[in-house]
């Protein structure tokens, strides 16, 4: 087998520059003081979380904190308990919100929607203000 040379070198190379500038970008999370008082102030229930969340989390809520404007006064308050609520559970219980998530996502799209209402329907159970919210944003039957 003959060595090439060439081909390791331009490995090397890439080793060397590109790849720890990669992983670095990869890696390097946003620190709370970066965020503008905006998103502080939005994303105020996760503080004292931000530096235990992943760079995706991070990216994911920074971009809820930019809709957040956009948002209906009742759907910023929905999504101000959600946060406080998210904020409050342990990794076990965050976890398993996640898999639930993951495990109706998959869902072909009617069993979907059909739990999607089951779980509107405890939610509306629990705070009946809100539940006119909810049916008020959410997508028609016919949008499907």
């Amino acid at each position: 087998m003959k060595f090439n040379y060439r081909a390791t070198i331009i490995l090397l190379v890439f080793l060397l520059f590109a790849a720890p500038s990669m992983a670095t970008g990869m890696v390097s999370k946003i620190s709370w003081q970066e965020l503008t008082p905006q998103q502080q102030q939005i994303l105020a229930p996760l503080a004292e979380d931000w530096v235990s969340l992943s760079k995706k989390q991070q990216n994911n809520f920074i971009g809820i904190a930019k809709r957040y404007p956009q948002l209906t006064q009742v759907q910023q308050l929905r999504l101000q308990e959600r946060m406080v609520k998210w904020s409050k559970l342990t990794p076990a219980e965050r976890q398993r919100a996640r898999d639930k998530f993951q495990s109706v996502k998959q869902l072909p799209p009617e069993k979907r929607d059909a739990e999607k209402q089951v779980l509107r329907e405890k939610h509306a159970k629990k705070h009946p203000e809100a539940a006119s919210a909810v049916q008020q944003v959410s997508p028609s039957p016919q949008g499907h």
